[in-house]
């Protein structure tokens, strides 16, 4: 029973019992039935034509209308006012006769030069300013510092010698230089990661004693000024700290342990640095020995270098004179069996140089 209910519950709405014959509701289902519309009192327009306002507009123009009176009865208003808040139109004409009225008002006002009177002292600057002392004007000497600013040959290494260096950082990168003395692996103090950003970086790294440092330290420093320093920076501290200590190596061990090799390599991500700061210098020492040149010649070989500076090292080995030239001839040896696409003035250097 409850299932026909809820059967009967989801079937449709109830039939009718027409009202007509069948014949009159065929008919009617053929034809199309005639909406009335539907015309509200509102909008039906008085004999006059005009509408009529509904109840919620009446109150409001009431409303607008009451302010209105309220305004234009106060003494202290004037009579363009009300023309404006009743919305009348001020014509561009009328502005611009306004506008002219204004500027006929107007006096001339006369200028006179002796009228101004300058203070001794601003005169006095300015005269500093204009007139050339010893060492040119005000404006020279700001223009020579920019020059000097802007000029990348200018490049300065350090901070002047005679820079005073507190005596809290003379202990701090004392201390560093003593964890730094026995470094195997770990983590390096913050001094010591902040040194390089330093302009005076070359007057605090010698009080961390770099002779003393170990291979591992070594190696955390060539990657810190490899990666995060300008190549003036990196190619000073190569040539500064880490040629001498791979010189040493070499002349006690007679090879690299495997941190200071893996210096070499890692100095080889700033090319220009690495020629200037390694390379070049033992070519010109006049002193390199045939070990030294072989393990230096190898990172060259193993490594990917730029062929633009690798060609320019070439160029400037082809360049020197110095009575030992054996490094200097095998480093060039190394470069041109990497086989680089010379330029022509290298070429013709190099033609120059065999010839000779």
């Amino acid at each position: 029973m409850n299932r026909r209910k809820r059967l009967l519950g989801k079937a449709g709405g109830k039939v009718e019992k027409p009202n007509a014959p069948i014949d009159i509701q065929m008919r009617d289902a053929k034809l199309a039935k005639v909406k009335h519309l539907e015309i509200h009192e509102a909008d039906v327009e008085d004999d006059d034509g005009s509408m009529p306002i509904k109840p919620k507009r009446l109150s409001k123009a009431l409303r607008v209308a009451q302010k209105q009176a309220e305004v234009a009865g106060s003494d202290t208003e004037s009579e363009d006012e009300p023309a404006l808040k009743k919305g009348r139109a001020i014509s561009l004409s009328n502005l611009n006769e306004e506008e002219s009225d204004v500027d006929e008002d107007e006096e001339e006002v006369d200028f006179d030069p002796n009228d101004v009177v300058v203070d001794k002292d601003v005169e006095k600057d300015l005269e500093k300013f204009l007139e050339p002392g010893e060492g040119g004007t005000i404006y020279d000497l700001i223009r020579q510092k920019i020059i000097e600013k802007n000029n990348p040959n200018l490049i300065p290494l350090g901070a002047p010698q005679d820079s005073n260096i507190p005596p809290e950082a003379i202990r701090l990168y004392n201390e560093v230089g003593n964890i730094l003395s026995r470094y195997r692996t770990g983590k390096i103090p913050i001094a010591f990661k902040n040194l390089g950003t330093l302009n005076n970086w070359e007057q605090l790294i010698e009080y961390t004693h770099p002779e003393s440092w170990t291979a591992a330290a070594l190696l955390y420093a060539t990657k810190m000024f490899v990666s995060n320093q300008k190549p003036h920076r990196c190619q000073r501290f190569l040539n500064t700290y880490l040629l001498p200590r791979l010189r040493d190596e070499i002349a006690a061990h007679k090879k690299l342990s495997p941190h200071l090799y893996e210096c070499v390599f890692k100095s080889c991500f700033r090319p220009s640095a690495f020629y200037k700061g390694i390379v070049l210098p033992l070519a010109e020492s006049g002193s390199c020995t045939l070990t030294e040149s072989v393990i230096i010649g190898s990172v060259i070989l193993k490594r990917h270098i730029p062929a633009i500076h690798s060609c320019a090292a070439i160029y400037r080995l082809a360049c020197m004179k110095t009575n030992n030239f054996a490094s200097g001839l095998y480093f060039m040896q190394v470069l041109l069996r990497k086989k680089y696409a010379l330029p022509y003035q290298v070429v013709d250097k190099l033609v120059e140089f065999f010839t000779q």
